[in-house]
């Protein structure tokens, strides 16, 4: 039997914990920035670059189109929704579309980060017909409005003069007292092309915690280690792995590796440059 300080010099933070805890400040979780949902063709709905976390899970939305089908007779209604399924390890979290006569509620399961369950936000919904899509609606919960609500409820109960809303405002004020702050440090001029390994001049001394957006996930890592981002999915009926390394040891610097190839059975490693590529880098202090 042990006793596991996670957050600590050499300390691994898992997805797993790391949801856990960031799940007590965004609860459900949903979008942070983008998220702007526009009808951009008879059957096509338009997604900027969206980035976001659903129960502690840290994601982003390739700005993107995306197919709606057509009613084949009369108006039907639809939906465009993010589904997370944490069981699912070849697809976590995938944009999905669904029209029909009636929806279906989303799923949102408890416990969702400790049982690998799965958990659903409706982004948009609207109605389609034979020959177009109308009366689109951005319903996606904004995770900057939750995060009011929850300073709010902390105002209210500091009013109440019920004993249980008073130890309840304490524990949350003390909580909020410990401020995140994020740095914008850099942002990549050019985020759709390859990106080749390289040493980007960034003074990190300062910060507790480096976080790195790409265009397949968001990745953290504590300065004076290494950041490893990695990812698997199917192509061509072979799994792959893509990973890149963001070497954080030297505080003065920041170096990116050139993104791995490789197939989960056997076979050469090859780079990939188009995955994994860094679009904004921020540096966390926590307070």
């Amino acid at each position: 039997m042990a006793a596991n300080l996670i957050t600590y010099a050499d300390g691994v933070v898992s997805p797993f914990l790391d949801g856990i805890m960031q799940e007590l400040y965004t609860s459900g979780g949903g979008v942070i920035t983008g998220g702007t949902i526009t009808i951009s063709g008879a059957s096509t709905l338009h997604i900027t670059q969206t980035h976001g976390a659903l129960c502690g899970r840290e994601f982003s939305i390739d700005e993107g189109d995306y197919s709606v089908p057509l009613s084949s007779s009369g108006t039907k209604l639809g939906r465009i929704y993010l589904h997370m399924d944490l069981a699912n390890t070849a697809a976590p979290l995938e944009v999905l579309i669904e029209t029909g006569a009636s929806l279906t509620p989303v799923v949102q399961d408890d416990d969702v980060n400790e049982t690998d369950g799965t958990y659903e936000i409706n982004l948009a919904t609207f109605e389609v017909d034979e020959s177009t899509i109308k009366n689109l609606s951005i319903v996606a919960p904004s995770l900057k409005t939750l995060l009011g609500k929850t300073l709010q409820t902390i105002n209210d109960c500091a009013l109440s003069t019920d004993p249980q809303d008073i130890a309840g405002a304490a524990a949350l004020s003390a909580l909020n007292s410990k401020t995140t702050k994020y740095t914008l440090l850099w942002t990549n001029p050019n985020p759709t092309a390859d990106y080749a390994g390289t040493t980007l001049p960034i003074d990190i001394s300062g910060y507790d915690e480096i976080k790195i957006v790409t265009n397949f996930g968001i990745f953290s890592g504590n300065v004076g280690n290494s950041i490893y981002g990695t990812i698997a999915a199917p192509s061509g009926g072979v799994m792959y792995v893509w990973s890149r390394i963001f070497t954080l040891t030297n505080t003065a610097q920041i170096s990116i590796a050139n993104c791995n190839q490789a197939p989960t059975s056997s076979g050469a490693v090859t780079a990939a440059n188009g995955v994994l590529i860094p679009i904004k880098i921020f540096g966390v202090k926590i307070g």
